[in-house]
């Protein structure tokens, strides 16, 4: 059995380094575009590039959430973005719109993790975005430890 994983809200530069420091093996962190926190301490890009360079020498992991629900307006900026963020050495996206994911394979070549807010809660939606691309599915808090393990023993990825 694999050894769980720690991960942590980054929240800021400071606090995401803290994070790590204190045993985290992985944060997740939001830019300033694409977040569904905008009042949080997002980050910059390279604020990120730092944060990657800090984790891959203490072999930990960033996780950027791109968890928002895009409108049509946000879909060239979001290719941009996509494009632009793919060199920086994220360890993973966070996504939780299957457009969002499709566009991230397309202008990324970071692995996919879904969001929380995709409401995975039932195999068909975790095998539906493996299909898409994630290779990791947070189920939805609402997932119940039976429901949580039956998912995981036929999703074909890690839950």
């Amino acid at each position: 059995m694999a050894k769980p994983r720690i991960v942590a809200p980054g929240g800021s530069l400071d606090k995401a380094i803290l994070a790590f420091n204190y045993g985290a093996d992985a944060v997740y962190v939001g830019a300033n575009e694409f977040g569904l926190r905008k009042s949080s301490d997002n980050f910059s890009f390279p604020e990120i590039e730092t944060l990657c360079t800090y984790a891959k020498q203490r072999k930990k992991s960033v996780y950027l959430t791109l968890n928002i629900f895009p409108h049509e307006s946000d879909l060239k900026r979001l290719t941009s973005f996509l494009t632009t963020i793919d060199s920086l050495g994220l360890d993973a996206l966070i996504i939780s719109d299957i457009g969002l994911c499709k566009l991230a394979k397309e202008h990324a070549s970071i692995p996919i993790h879904t969001s929380t807010q995709a409401s995975i809660l039932n195999t068909e939606s975790a095998k539906m975005w493996v299909d898409l691309g994630a290779t990791r599915i947070v189920l939805a808090r609402e997932a119940s430890l039976a429901e949580s393990y039956h998912i995981k023993q036929h999703a074909g990825c890690e839950v």
